[in-house]
């Protein structure tokens, strides 16, 4: 008999270590076949194998005479019952043992191993015996987590813990030997109470965990509580040794005879100071079991809290015998994990406590840090239920748990102020506004009906105004979007029903346009247009019939300023002139003979979207006209209520909206427009201090004023509002710590400041700067790693990191950061390729890395770099003329040193020339002066150069 060896088991065995991967994925699928075949009755002939297979003849003939082993050992005692063993250790067959262990029958299998009943030799005591599958002998990080798990539970003494005996390898079959639980697995007691529709305990009776109490539910609930209990503190042990499971669900949860619970399998487990097997992007676990941040597969968000989730999953299951997610496994169930509710579990079992629901639902939060913040308090909470005390969790409000799915889904934020980051003012603060004053006017509609019925009522405080509240949410998109799909189903119900009832027109009018409104919302721009000329069709109708009545009127003009709106995203812009001007001329001839300040308001706002409007057709003149007009009433209605928070922080909106039209002509006076934001954003704030929206306009505000500071050389000035915009923003940040917008806004801050620093050549501080912004950055992208827009700015922070790098003569160091800025840059370009601001961003970054590698005396790589920006540019004859000068540039460099380089100055000079040819190609006229264009000089003589440039 071959003895047990001590190996190190994250090595690739020998016979494997010196094969192709085509070779391993071949002698893989072999073994598999073998092992069927063996399973089957009809072995394949392993000589067969080994002539057709050659050059796997050695791995071959060792794994398959240790299979063959293997199996017949657990063929001899597959399904049989328990044995004596005390007799056979002088005449049992080599083929039933390993090392000390004479397999018996076998338990259970999974992914990570087959479990085996087993008798320990020297000790004589029956053990659990948990074996590597032969294939994952060939994958050394298969090999390696089998030896985590087993060190993993080695080092936890806990007594629901499954403790490891031994480990060892023999004949190259790995394994380790554990306590040997004589009871059930917990899958298996939901499986038979499932299929019996009882929550019984007459079950589990077989493991005396309860008397026969198959009626008696009040007493299954505290069961299942006092097994929450148990399983809860046993994990709070292994965290507290730094490991973190990783895989709790049902089958690892055992039951024994007395009642008590084992947590086993720690085969996907990671310790704190070791992350070899996984990294961000890896799904690890057992997919109806993860918690959301293993369903998107951020591993980085991976603590003890994971476990939580998945034991309050379990015990969910455990309690209405439903699993908490339903569908089969796949990217619909990891979806379903990260953004659906799983059903109140008090609806599925009404008997069930509700303090103990509120328990298991604030273990199973969505957001990491709405759980119990440790395995302990979970279990603390489940005694206080089980002692009739008060528990920690409390249910959540509607609003609540809305909020907290936002905040937890934030994949889908766009990125605002991106494009002002790398110098392009104002846009995205310009498109902020512009949904706030959509929101003003949505706002406006929600008051003017306060009249509806209350079910009415209900359906617009949960359904539209609680969506409109999730817009300023990060990541609410997809809670927004069902919300606003729900509400809009009801509208379109109920426009149905009312459709022939005269008494209800009015009503039905209000729903249509809530209906073009919510159709906007979501996309379908011709469902919305339709629905919005219906309500105005109604509502014409109603005013001309009581032409007196001025709300039907104020209806009318509102409905055609949201028309107005919708036309003008579907790009009919003339169409949304002409009907924000049938908006302005009813509210002007309504506020001429009426003191509703609320009609006032909605002028100002049809000003205003006209305003920008026409900005967007070039009509500067004209955009400045309306939005003027619109101050002009704000003011006079923050005059009348300057205790009103709202109507400063409106009138603020569109003096930042002004500064937008002003930015490329009249900097002062744009300059003067946000200076008269700020004013009114200070007196927001200062009548609402707790106000975070309030703090982060003002933010917003400053960092813009700040940018055109710097533009005018203003650098003191500029210095005070960046400095101001990040004093607010770490505020902000110390506040709400896990909003990403403050976030993104503070690094945008930082970014801002250092261009500002390198104006000033203040290269230490600009460094300073940037690092900051980097940092701020790298912390977002690890979590949000498919948000392009973020990948896209983190770029372009690196490459202004890189040039203030380079100024201070520090090459290597700026070649390094423009790599990184290259790097983020091409993940956002080929995510994202129809985004032609990525491919633009990307060529410059190329350009300076190719700029920074020739200081550094690599021509070689600069032309690498130089023909990777080319790839980017095929058909653009004059950005293909730009390559080619840089490839010329290598060349000449490249005759400098001949022979140092894998690339020679000839064939950068033919790359270059071919480039050239590629621009002429694409109509590029070249430069009459090419001839004398001393970055050409390596190619002078070469005739090719000198045909094109004659031709």
């Amino acid at each position: 008999m071959l003895s047990s060896e001590s190996i190190d088991l994250s090595r690739e065995p020998l016979a494997a270590s010196l094969l192709s991967k085509e070779q391993k994925e071949r002698l893989t699928e072999l073994l598999d076949r073998y092992l069927s075949s063996l399973e089957s009755g009809v072995p394949i002939q392993p000589e067969m194998l080994v002539e057709e297979h050659p050059d796997l003849a050695e791995p071959l003939q060792t794994y398959l005479n240790s299979l063959n082993e293997l199996h017949c050992a657990a063929a001899g005692f597959a399904g049989g019952d328990r044995g004596d063993y005390r007799d056979e250790t002088e005449s049992v067959d080599d083929t039933k043992r390993l090392g000390d262990f004479i397999l018996g029958r076998e338990l259970g299998r999974g992914g990570m191993g087959i479990v085996y009943e087993a008798r320990q030799i020297s000790l004589d005591r029956t053990v659990a015996l948990k074996v590597l599958p032969f294939a994952a002998v060939l994958d050394a990080k298969q090999i390696a987590r089998f030896k985590s798990e087993a060190q993993a539970a080695a080092q936890i003494l806990h007594p629901n813990i499954v403790p490891v005996f031994a480990i060892g390898v023999d004949r190259g079959v790995h394994f380790y030997a554990m306590q040997f639980i004589d009871g059930q697995a917990l899958d298996l007691a939901i499986a038979e109470m499932r299929n019996r529709e009882t929550h019984s305990t007459d079950t589990l009776k077989r493991s005396s965990l309860l008397s026969s109490q198959s009626d008696n539910a009040p007493e299954y609930f505290r069961t299942v509580a006092r097994l929450g209990v148990q399983a809860s503190e046993a994990l709070h042990a292994a965290h507290e040794y730094g490991i973190v499971h990783r895989d709790i669900k049902p089958s690892n949860l055992l039951l024994d005879f007395e009642g008590k619970l084992w947590v086993t399998d720690f085969g996907l487990a990671r310790c704190q100071q070791d992350a070899t097997f996984s990294k961000t992007g890896d799904v690890v676990g057992t997919m109806r079991y993860m918690s959301p941040e293993q369903a998107s597969g951020l591993s980085a968000l991976i603590d003890q809290r994971t476990d939580v989730y998945s034991l309050g999953v379990t015990l969910y299951e455990l309690l209405v015998l439903e699993p908490a997610v339903q569908g089969p496994d796949g990217p619909a169930l990891l979806r379903n994990i990260d953004q659906e509710n799983p059903r109140s579990l008090r609806k599925i079992q009404p008997k069930l406590p509700v303090d103990l629901e509120n328990v298991i639902l604030k273990a199973m939060a969505r957001a990491r840090e709405d759980r119990y913040t440790t395995a302990q308090a979970f279990a603390d909470d489940l005694r206080r239920f089980l002692n009739g005390q008060p528990t920690i969790a409390k249910p959540p409000t509607i609003a609540e748990r809305a909020t907290k799915w936002a905040l937890r889904h934030k994949r889908v934020v766009a990125t605002v102020a991106t494009v002002a980051m790398l110098a392009c003012l104002g846009f995205a603060v310009s498109t902020l506004l512009i949904a706030r004053e959509k929101r003003n006017t949505e706002s406006n509609f929600i008051r003017a009906e306060r009249n509806f019925r209350d079910a009415r009522e209900a359906v617009d405080g949960l359904g539209a105004q609680f969506a409109e509240r999730l817009a300023s949410v990060p990541g609410a998109s997809v809670v927004r979007r069902e919300m606003l799909l729900d509400t809009l189903a009801y509208y379109k119900r109920f426009a149905a029903q009312s459709a022939d009832d005269p008494s209800l027109r009015a009503d039905l009018a209000l729903t249509y346009s809530k209906m073009g409104t919510l159709a906007d919302e979501i996309g379908s721009s011709q469902e919305a247009i339709t629905s919005h000329e219906r309500a105005i069709s109604l509502l014409s109708e109603l005013a001309a019939a009581e032409p007196h009545y001025q709300d039907h009127q104020r209806r009318l003009a509102l409905a055609r300023n949201n028309l107005a709106m919708t036309l003008k995203r579907a790009g009919r812009i003339d169409e949304a002139k002409d009907t924000y001007n049938l908006a302005i001329a009813l509210q002007q001839r309504i506020a001429n003979r009426s003191s509703d300040e609320q009609v006032l308001g909605d002028l100002a706002i049809s000003h205003a979207n006209l305003g920008l409007l026409v900005a967007e057709t070039g009509d500067r003149e004209l955009a400045a006209r309306e939005l003027l007009e619109a101050i002009r009433i704000q003011e006079r209605l923050v005059a009348t209520a300057p205790e009103d928070a709202d109507r400063h922080r409106n009138l603020a909106t569109t003096f930042n909206n002004l500064s937008t039209i002003y930015v490329d002509s009249e900097i002062q006076q744009a300059i003067h427009s946000y200076e008269s934001a700020l004013e009114h954003q200070r007196l927001a704030l200062a009548l609402q201090p707790n106000n975070a929206e309030h703090s982060r306009d003002l933010a917003a505000t400053y960092n813009n004023l700040g940018s055109l500071q710097s533009q005018q050389q203003d650098y003191a000035a500029a210095t005070n509002s960046y400095q101001e915009a990040i004093r607010l923003q770490q505020e902000l940040l110390t506040k709400d710590p896990s909003r990403r917008s403050y976030r993104q806004d503070l690094a945008i801050s930082f970014n801002n400041m250092g261009l500002m620093q390198s104006r000033l050549h203040k290269s230490v501080d600009a460094e300073r700067a940037f690092e900051r912004s980097v940092a701020i950055h790298e912390a977002i992208v690890l979590v949000h790693p498919d948000d392009m827009n973020l990948r896209s700015s983190f770029g372009g922070v690196y490459n202004n990191l890189g040039i203030t790098l380079e100024e201070q003569g520090r090459f290597e160091e700026a070649a390094q950061a423009y790599k990184n800025a290259v790097e983020q840059q091409r993940v956002a370009h080929l995510r994202a390729p129809s985004v032609s601001r990525y491919r633009i961003f990307l060529s410059k970054h190329y350009f300076n890395f190719g700029r920074v590698l020739r200081q550094l005396g690599q021509p070689d790589r600069a032309a690498q770099v130089a023909m990777s920006r080319r790839e980017l540019w095929s058909g653009d004859g004059e950005r293909l003329y730009g390559v080619a000068e840089e490839l010329a540039i290598a060349s000449r460099d490249l005759l400098v040193e001949p022979g140092k380089h894998e690339l020679n100055a000839t064939q950068a000079a033919s790359l270059a020339i071919e480039t050239l040819r590629r621009s002429v190609d694409a109509k590029f006229v070249l430069p009459h002066n090419i001839e004398t264009n001393q970055n050409f000089s390596a190619l002078k003589d070469d005739p090719r150069f000198l045909q094109l440039i004659s031709g």
